[in-house]
C-alpha cells in the first residue's frame, strides 16, 4: 500500500520543459565562456515559490566542464539561495562513462560496471547532488542500480555495450523518480542547454513511465504525445529532428522498459 501511494504521488508531479535557465555573460579573449548567470525570469519563478512555500526540482543534464560547466555551476550554486524551495541535481549526459566510451567501453562485467557507476556518481566530477539528499542517498543509489539490474536485465553477469547504455538511461529514470518521491515537489524540470535533445529524451521517457504506472494501454493519442515530446522541440527551435544518437538511445531504452514493465 505504501509503495502504491508513493507511486501515485510521483504521478502528480508537474513536469515542465525549460531550456537551461542561464545567460552567457563573459568570454575570455579566445572566446571561451568564463561567466554565466541565471536569467531573471527563473529568479522570479523561484521567488514566487519561496513566497508560496513551494518546491521545485531542477534536473540538470548538461556537462560539468567547459562552457556547459560554467552554466551548470551557476544553476547548482542557486540552490543555496533558495533552500527548501529549489533542489538541483546534475546527471551528465555527455561524459565518457555515460557513453561507455574510452576506458569504459570494454568492461562488460555487470558487478564492476555498477561499482564504477557508483564511483562516477559519488567520487567523480560529472554529478551533483542536492545537499538535502543526506548521507543515506548513496545507499539508495546502490539499491536503485541493483533494482535496474534485476528488473530490466535479469541480473545478467555480463552486459553488452548497448545494454550498459540502456542501463544508464533507465537508472537515470529511476533516480529521478526516487528523488521526486523524497521531496514531493510542486514542479520538476529536466533540462540540458536547449532541451531539444537530452532534455526532450528524458521527458519522453518519464512520460512513458507515468503512462505505464497508470496501468493504461498506450493509446494512439499518447503515442502521438510521446512523439511530440521527442520531435517538436528540435523542429520548432532548431528546424531539425532530435540528434540521431539521442533518439536511438531513447528508442532502445523505451523498448527495454516496455518489455519488462507491461
Amino acid at each position: 500500500m505504501i509503495i502504491l501511494l508513493r507511486k501515485m504521488e510521483f504521478l502528480k508531479n508537474k513536469m515542465i520543459r525549460t531550456p537551461a535557465v542561464t545567460k552567457d555573460c563573459k568570454r575570455d579573449l579566445s572566446g571561451v565562456l568564463v561567466k554565466a548567470k541565471v536569467v531573471k525570469e527563473f529568479i522570479g519563478f523561484l521567488e514566487s515559490y519561496q513566497r508560496q512555500e513551494k518546491k521545485h526540482i531542477y534536473f540538470n543534464l548538461m556537462q560539468r566542464k567547459g562552457s556547459e560547466g560554467i552554466r551548470s555551476q551557476a544553476i547548482e550554486e542557486l540552490e543555496q539561495k533558495y533552500p527548501n524551495h529549489l533542489y538541483v541535481i546534475t546527471l551528465s549526459k555527455d561524459s565518457d562513462f555515460y557513453w561507455q566510451s574510452k576506458e569504459f567501453r570494454l568492461n562488460s562485467n555487470a558487478t564492476q560496471f555498477k561499482e564504477q557507476f557508483m564511483i562516477e556518481m559519488f567520487e567523480g566530477k560529472n554529478y551533483f547532488w542536492s545537499w538535502a539528499l543526506k548521507l543515506d542517498w548513496k545507499h539508495d543509489c546502490r539499491q536503485i542500480l541493483d533494482h535496474v539490474h534485476q528488473l530490466y536485465f535479469s541480473n545478467q553477469v555480463e552486459l553488452s555495450h548497448q545494454e550498459r547504455l540502456d542501463f544508464i538511461e533507465l537508472a537515470y529514470m529511476e533516480i529521478i523518480e526516487a528523488i521526486c518521491l523524497r521531496f514531493y515537489p510542486d514542479s520538476v524540470n529536466e533540462a540540458c542547454k536547449s532541451c531539444v535533445d537530452r532534455g526532450a529524451a528524458a521527458l519522453a521517457l518519464q512520460y512513458l513511465k507515468k503512462t505505464v504506472l497508470k496501468k493504461q494501454a498506450i493509446s494512439e493519442s499518447q503515442r502521438k504525445k510521446i512523439m511530440s515530446i521527442v520531435l517538436a522541440p528540435a523542429i520548432l527551435a532548431m528546424n531539425r529532428v532530435m540528434q540521431h544518437q539521442r533518439a536511438s538511445r531513447l528508442q532502445t531504452a523505451c523498448q527495454r522498459f516496455l518489455l519488462n514493465s507491461i
